[in-house]
C-alpha cells in the first residue's frame, strides 16, 4: 500500500512538473487594441508550445497594459496568474496601445479630449504591426468635440507599401459636472449644495451641463430627478427674484461711488434679467439688472 502512494505521489509531481516546463510565445511586435473589445489567444498569439491556458493568460491581460512591454516583466508581473510557468516571450520587447489613447495623441487632442467609440469600419477589432510599420491618422474637423471620420494609414518604412482604412470615433471632453445627492422632487425651493455632488463624465456638449453653485439660489429644478444623474442646465428653471409692485432694493454704481435706494418693478425679473423699474420719488424709469432677491443693481 505504501508503495502504491509513493508511486502515485511521484507520478503527480512529475506530472506537475511536466505541466510547467518551460515554453515560448511569439506575438506581434506592435499591438493596437480596442478598449470595448477582447483579444483572443488565437489572435494574438502568432506561435507557442505553451498550454492553452498560458496563452489566454495572456491575452486576457493584454488590454490592461499600454505603452513599451518587456517580456522578463511581464512573465515576473504574471507569476502568479501562471502558477509559475517558465515563459519567454518573442520579441522580447513588444508595444501594446490602446488604440483610442494612440489616435488620440496622434491628432494632437486637447488636454481633457478623448476618443471613445472608436470603430474600424472594415470590422477588425485590433490592429498587429511589425517593427517597420508606422500608423498614422488623419481628420479634417478633429478640433471640435463630436463623432468624427478618421482616415488610417499603415506604411511599411522600408518597402514604402502602405495600406489605408476608415474608422468613425466620437471626441469627447471630460466635463466636471454635478449629480443629485438624493432624490429630487420638484418644488418652488431652490436647489442647495447639500442636495448636489460633484463628478465628471466624458461629454460632446460640456455647455449642457456647466453652471456655477453660486447660482444655485436662484434655481429650482423643472422635473424629479434619480439621485447619481448628472443634471444639466435644461433640468433646471429660474426663479422669480422680482415682482411687479413689490419694491426692490436699487444699487447704483458708478465708477467707485456706491449708492442705495428702493424703486417698483414694472415686470417679473429673474436671475441676470434686465427689468425696468419706476423711481417712487420723481417717477422716472429705470433700467437694471436683477442679482438677487428683491435687488437690483444699475451700473452708470
Amino acid at each position: 500500500m505504501r508503495w502504491y502512494f509513493f508511486t502515485f505521489l511521484l507520478l503527480t509531481n512529475v506530472a506537475s512538473a511536466e505541466g510547467l516546463k518551460a515554453c515560448t510565445l511569439t506575438t506581434y511586435p506592435q499591438i493596437y487594441y480596442l478598449e470595448e473589445s477582447n483579444i483572443f489567444a488565437n489572435e494574438l498569439v502568432k506561435d507557442s508550445n505553451c498550454p492553452l491556458t498560458t496563452q489566454e493568460i495572456f491575452a486576457q491581460n493584454i488590454t490592461a497594459l499600454n505603452g513599451p512591454i518587456v517580456g522578463e516583466h511581464l512573465k515576473r508581473a504574471l507569476y502568479e496568474e501562471l502558477d509559475g510557468q517558465e515563459i519567454t516571450f518573442f520579441p522580447e520587447e513588444f508595444k501594446v496601445f490602446s488604440l483610442e489613447k494612440k489616435l488620440a495623441t496622434l491628432l494632437t487632442l486637447p488636454n481633457g479630449w478623448s476618443l471613445s467609440k472608436l470603430t474600424l469600419l472594415d470590422g477588425r477589432k485590433h490592429l498587429f504591426l511589425n517593427n517597420n510599420q508606422q500608423l498614422s491618422v488623419s481628420c479634417n474637423n478633429c478640433t471640435q468635440l463630436g463623432e468624427k471620420n478618421l482616415h488610417l494609414t499603415v506604411r511599411d518604412i522600408i518597402s514604402g507599401e502602405s495600406s489605408s482604412f476608415w474608422a468613425s470615433a466620437t471626441i469627447m471632453a471630460r466635463t466636471p459636472i454635478y449629480v443629485a445627492a438624493h432624490n429630487l422632487s420638484v418644488t418652488n425651493e431652490a436647489l442647495s449644495e447639500k442636495d448636489l455632488q460633484k463628478a465628471f463624465i466624458e461629454a460632446v456638449n460640456p455647455e449642457q451641463y456647466t453652471w456655477e453653485t453660486d447660482q444655485l439660489a436662484y434655481y429650482k429644478i423643472n422635473h424629479s430627478i434619480v439621485a447619481g444623474t448628472p443634471i444639466k442646465r435644461s433640468d433646471l428653471s429660474p426663479l422669480v427674484l422680482v415682482t411687479p409692485g413689490v419694491p426692490a432694493e436699487v444699487i447704483f454704481i458708478s465708477n467707485s461711488i456706491r449708492i442705495t435706494g428702493k424703486a417698483l418693478p414694472t415686470s417679473r425679473g429673474q436671475w441676470g434679467e434686465s427689468v425696468k423699474m419706476i423711481n417712487e420719488k420723481n417717477r422716472k424709469t429705470i433700467i437694471g439688472k436683477v442679482i438677487d432677491f428683491n435687488k437690483v443693481l444699475v451700473e452708470l
